[in-house]
């Protein structure tokens, strides 16, 4: 599914069934809410977002304890599930969407190298964290490719 379908499937979604959406996000830099106004009318479900590129943002504004990120480390899937959950009890939002990853050039590790990114993806009645990983890919390709994808699987599964 191209982004254009999925952002376009998703705002008439929520817009027709009186929801409404928002977004935490790392790897994205606020490309996921970027791109979903581009859609016209998503101001009746687009509640906003929250851009939580630093460890710090995550910890004060997305309420994620310290301790767990730095147990965790803020790209993993207990990270990106308080990120979703937490943005959206924040906003009241009934969807929301949260990213965290590794674009490159740097960071990464062993187990998640450059590349990896984790999705969550919560509906009024579940949470979901995706792990993906886009090898050989440059750091805009990973960021556009997360988009497409987290807002795929959303039109998808409404």
């Amino acid at each position: 599914m191209n982004v254009k379908t999925a952002v376009n499937t998703i705002a008439s979604y929520l817009i027709e069934n009186n929801r409404t959406i928002t977004f935490a996000e790392s790897a994205t830099a606020g490309l996921l809410a970027s791109t979903f106004t581009d859609f016209p009318g998503v101001s009746a479900c687009f509640k906003g977002s929250i851009v939580s590129y630093s460890d710090e943002v995550k910890a004060e504004l997305l309420n994620i304890d310290k301790a767990i990120i730095d147990e965790y480390s803020a790209v993993s899937i207990k990270v990106c599930d308080l990120m979703v959950k937490n943005v959206a009890k924040m906003f009241n939002a009934d969807y929301a969407i949260s990213v965290t990853g590794y674009a490159g050039p740097t960071g990464g590790s062993k187990s998640d190298p450059i590349g990896t990114v984790y999705i969550g993806i919560k509906t009024p009645s579940n949470t979901l964290v995706l792990r993906k990983y886009y090898p050989d890919m440059n750091r805009n390709e990973i960021r556009m490719n997360v988009v497409i994808d987290a807002f795929s699987y959303l039109a998808e599964n409404l």
